[in-house]
């Protein structure tokens, strides 16, 4: 080392310069504070790149998913609320749920408006998973559609026809029958308009009327009966039951995919058995798959729908 004023020679432990008397401490702690300030510098430099790193993931993550979307997504409780309602209200009076379900939509862009059309969270939603705390949906890209899936699985089992026996009903009433006679068959069957609820509630009197009038002198045709309707109406209740699981799923944390996807498969595995048996069955089978309505095929798309998000849900949850 050297002396900065006079380039003397000097040790590493000296505080004055031999030569010339130079103090030598003002040169060491000149030297540390350019390094503090190096260190701090270094040390902001790394701060900003984190940051700017992080706002660029931000900036990626709204580019994949668009805005509205986002904010269908982190606001699950609203749209949970707005969907099923809309589909109860629609089971009870067709016309009322449109309006309903129509309204719901301009408030939801209006809100969405309000919020900047931003994806963030709003301030209704975290007073309405206060009541209903769903779990775990905040990173759920496919939230709703699983939403919509619940929906119509509500529509398909207690509103659309399962089975669409109108036509015959409006042929019987007006060339078999008397009006009084139709009048209460229409009652009774809905008009042929006959939802999977319906056919599942005149599965089960009709199974325990026969069961007690056969129930000594029964022949083995009339057992093959009984029992055929009992496996359907058990099928029905399966596919009920399925449709409330599927949907209190979304409150239960730790196991709500498996629920999900088990409340999609069972369904899906009736709707598919009982199609095909009609299809692949003798002439008296095949006529009945002429009449199977709306409700039939929008419960099967459904099921479908909540199993495939089940599986794609599971397998990201596996790889996380």
């Amino acid at each position: 080392m050297k002396c900065p004023n006079c380039g003397a020679p000097i040790k590493g432990d000296q505080k004055f310069c031999n030569k010339c008397g130079f103090n030598l401490t003002t040169v060491d702690q000149k030297s540390e504070s350019t390094n503090d300030t190096k260190k701090v510098s270094v040390s902001n430099e790394t701060k900003t790149v984190d940051e700017n790193s992080q706002s660029h993931k931000e900036v990626v993550q709204e580019k994949k998913t668009s805005p509205i979307l986002g904010f269908f997504n982190n606001n699950p409780a609203l749209i949970f609320i707005f969907v099923l309602l809309s589909a109860l209200i629609y089971c009870f009076n067709t016309d009322i749920g449109i309006i309903i379900f129509i309204l719901g939509i301009f408030g939801i862009l209006y809100l969405y408006s309000k919020n900047n059309k931003t994806a963030k969270e709003i301030e209704l939603n975290k007073t309405l998973e206060g009541i209903i705390p769903l779990k775990s949906q905040k990173n759920n890209n496919l939230l709703l559609l699983e939403i919509l899936a619940y929906g119509s699985n509500v529509i398909a089992v207690f509103k659309l026809p399962i089975l669409d026996l109108t036509d015959i009903f409006k042929l019987a009433d007006s060339d078999v029958f008397t009006s009084g006679i139709m009048s209460h068959f229409n009652d009774l069957f809905n008009n042929g308009n006959i939802s999977l609820f319906k056919l599942g509630t005149l599965t089960s009197k009709l199974s325990s009327i026969l069961s007690a009038y056969y129930k000594d002198y029964s022949t083995k045709e009339m057992t093959d009966v009984i029992r055929g309707l009992s496996e359907l109406k058990w099928g029905i209740y399966i596919i009920i039951f399925c449709v409330f699981l599927a949907i209190i799923s979304k409150f239960i944390k730790n196991y709500e995919i498996p629920i999900q996807l088990v409340s999609g498969v069972l369904p899906t595995l009736i709707y598919l058995f009982v199609y095909f048996k009609i299809k692949n069955g003798d002439s008296d089978y095949a006529i009945i798959s002429t009449f199977l309505g709306s409700g039939f095929y929008l419960g099967l798309i459904a099921s479908i729908v909540l199993v495939i998000i089940s599986l794609i849900r599971l397998g990201k949850s596996k790889k996380a």
